[in-house]
């Protein structure tokens, strides 16, 4: 079965109403699932959304007592993520050192921002090697991720 990391962006782009590549993301996700893929995400990746969803809400004017604002959101995404069985939660495999000494050696190979470079740590520590992105830093560097034995799927 194949595997694949789902970016932050490409969930924004599935749940968050107007994002630029909405249609496109949810194309991609029923190709993902039609061939057969389990889709990965981690705690970072829920991080990135939530924020993705603060800042939409912000820019709505909806945010009005801070982050607390914006919890019926957060708990909508999650109960739909949670909804897909073909979709887990992972984190780093052990030792977590590891997990960070790799994403260490990705910042500095591929010159990916800190937490990109924990995505591919991440997804490494798990033996996936396609990442689900919309990311410019990541698909500006594809060529040097691909080196690195991973593949972005935009």
């Amino acid at each position: 079965m194949n595997k694949a990391y789902l970016d932050a962006n490409f969930l924004a782009s599935l749940f968050i109403p107007g994002q630029d590549f909405q249609q496109r993301a949810m194309i991609l996700f029923a190709t993902l699932r039609t061939q057969k893929y389990n889709l990965y995400i981690s705690p970072l990746v829920l991080d990135e959304l939530w924020l993705a969803i603060y800042k939409d809400l912000n820019k709505q004017g909806k945010i009005k007592q801070g982050p607390v604002d914006m919890c019926k959101d957060v708990k909508k995404s999650w109960k739909a993520i949670k909804k897909y069985s073909f979709i887990k939660l992972i984190q780093v495999k052990k030792p977590i050192t590891a997990g960070v000494e790799n994403a260490i050696r990705f910042l500095q190979k591929h010159n990916l921002r800190p937490r990109d470079s924990f995505h591919l740590a991440i997804a490494e520590s798990h033996k996936i090697c396609e990442i689900v992105t919309y990311d410019s830093d990541f698909t500006d560097v594809q060529k040097k991720v691909s080196q690195s034995g991973f593949k972005i799927i935009n």
